[in-house]
């Protein structure tokens, strides 16, 4: 029989190292029976230790605004299922084969998804079988907030331990739950993994995913997530490590400085994230990312041994936040194809090119006569948005970003234009 020691924290499998915490308590406890904590049942007479899945285990599950469904014309009802896989596939594939196998988050948003399946046997007996697996694919929405040095910050909060704002021109905040039950969040950044190439000149090369980078496909996924067979140990996950082993401070300097576990309320949010809370990223002003128009997601690795539920998830770690980051006059996108000068048809001079910006391909006019290849990264001026200083005394928020739309694809934008900038050289 094993002891009863390692059965607890084989149950608990928590990274946090609570399991360790509860076979101690059952050490002194002597011969009776104790309920630890709410689903959690031990007995050292029969040597019998369970474990249960919590609310608080499952908080990731608890979705809020999908960063999806901004993309549709007409989007579903916040309680709808709706099939995400084409935009997923054609609007964010410059990162997603980078890191093979990765997928977002799938949620339950309707009860008749918990639902499981009924089947009947040789005699005409029901009996229930597996849990239904069909999820929604859900990004939840990453709020953020960028500022120039004389522009107030229209949400505040307290900041990290020792914040100095003047420090910071920016943040990225997204819904969390209780800490202890996720090993890893971490940053992912769609340049630092596509590459950027401007003009031709590479200057930062295409990132070329390690064994620990590298998330485990699950097909067909399955109530419970992956074992961490074939990667080294603890606190593997692609990114910037915001949290490792269930905390938030990581033995990481900038975690330790930037990292804001349970800040303040952010007002206009499209919904109440209760009983979630924020977390926050402040992004200090020697940071050179995000490059404006950038993908930034947030991966989350959960604790992965049973009974933790993860309901069906397609890989871990998987994608649980994100959105495109822009500031209030640039953002950026990928050049896709270029028609040439002579070959217009509207008889306007230079090039024009079909550009990828939030994931969607549109055509825009460049400022002068320097020409772009397909594949580079190219920096773009939001026209409308260019006012005189002083008319915009606050910062921009992710509720000013206008987002294109699936009826976007493929239309002429006279209202964006490629200007000769690069960013953080």
């Amino acid at each position: 029989m094993p002891d009863l020691d390692l059965i607890i924290q084989s149950l608990k499998g928590l990274a946090s190292g609570s399991g360790n915490v509860l076979a101690e308590f059952v050490r002194r406890q002597g011969e009776a029976v104790r309920a630890m904590e709410p689903g959690d049942y031990i007995n050292t007479l029969s040597k019998k230790a369970m474990a249960a899945p919590l609310g608080t285990d499952l908080w990731y599950l608890w979705s809020h605004d999908n960063f999806l469904s901004h993309y549709q014309s007409s989007p579903p009802l916040p309680d709808d299922t709706f099939d995400y896989t084409s935009y997923i596939t054609e609007c964010m594939n410059k990162f997603m084969p980078v890191l093979p196998g990765l997928k977002p988050l799938k949620t339950l948003k309707k009860l008749s998804q918990f639902a499981p399946k009924i089947e009947e046997d040789i005699y005409g007996i029901k009996y229930q079988t597996d849990w239904l697996n069909n999820g929604t694919y859900w990004i939840n929405t990453i709020a953020f907030e960028n500022w120039l040095s004389d522009q107030s910050i229209q949400y505040s909060s307290d900041g990290p331990k020792g914040f100095q704002p003047n420090d910071y021109v920016g943040y990225l905040a997204f819904p969390v739950g209780q800490i202890g039950v996720i090993e890893v969040i971490s940053i992912m950044r769609e340049v630092a993994l596509s590459g950027y190439n401007f003009v031709g000149t590479e200057m930062l090369p295409k990132f070329i995913p390690g064994v620990e980078d590298t998330p485990i496909a699950k097909m067909p996924p399955e109530i419970f997530p992956d074992p961490i067979a074939g990667h080294s140990g603890n606190n593997w996950c692609h990114g910037q490590h915001l949290a490792e082993n269930g905390y938030y401070t990581p033995d990481l300097l900038m975690a330790k400085r930037d990292v804001e576990w349970l800040a303040s309320n952010l007002a206009k949010y499209a919904e109440d994230i209760a009983p979630k809370r924020w977390m926050r990223y402040w992004m200090h002003k020697d940071n050179k990312w995000p490059v404006p128009g950038e993908f930034i997601g947030i991966l989350v690795k959960p604790v992965n041994i049973p009974p933790h539920v993860w309901w069906y998830q397609e890989s871990n770690p998987f994608l649980y936040a994100g959105n495109w980051v822009e500031t209030s006059n640039l953002t950026s996108g990928i050049v896709t194809k270029v028609t040439l000068e002579e070959d217009r048809t509207d008889d306007k001079d230079g090039n024009l090119y079909n550009v990828m910006i939030q994931g969607v391909e549109v055509i825009i006019e460049a400022s002068d006569y320097l020409v772009y290849s397909v594949g580079d990264r190219v920096a773009v001026l939001k026209v409308d948005s260019t006012k005189p200083y002083s008319w915009r005394a606050e910062s921009f928020t992710w509720n000013d970003q206008v987002a294109f739309k699936d009826t976007d694809k493929g239309k002429e934008k006279t209202n964006y234009i490629i200007i000769p900038i690069t960013f953080y050289d």
